[in-house]
């Protein structure tokens, strides 16, 4: 097992979204319909979050809040309502790292992308996959 690489929890889809309601209740309610992402971009939307919050505090623009965080083709989507274009900013950052870290395992080597519904993942975990579901093609991301 090289280093970075997390066991995956099966109960993540579960926790993880009240983990984020617990943690910024300040941005998360009712309107947040979903947030529905591997456990590899936990910390990209943790992290996200965290450094939302605090430039709302210490910065003082209006309070956002999310509605949606999901994978979309690939790559982390963060929707919220009342960003500013730093904050925009910030979002755009974040999605941009997630097409370099394993939905699944968050490793940030040998990224590569699965064909049909598209997931970006490490090597590692594609090997995985395909020795679960025989009908699985993966693709090395090339380097920009």
């Amino acid at each position: 097992m090289r280093q970075g690489r997390r066991k995956i929890n099966k109960d993540f889809g579960n926790k993880y979204p009240k983990f984020l309601k617990a943690k910024f209740p300040e941005m998360f309610d009712e309107s947040c319909i979903e947030i529905a992402i591997g456990e590899g971009w936990s910390h990209i939307v943790t992290s996200l979050c965290s450094a939302i919050q605090f430039q709302i505090d210490h910065n003082d623009p209006d309070q956002i809040k999310v509605l949606q965080i999901k994978e979309k083709f690939g790559g982390l989507r963060f929707y919220a309502s009342g960003c500013n274009d730093y904050l925009q900013g910030m979002i755009s950052f974040a999605e941009s790292l997630s097409y370099r870290t394993c939905e699944f395992c968050g490793s940030t080597q040998d990224i590569g992308r699965t064909g049909g519904w598209i997931k970006t993942i490490c090597k590692e975990c594609a090997t995985e996959e395909k020795s679960k579901r025989g009908d699985f093609s993966w693709t090395q991301r090339e380097e920009d």
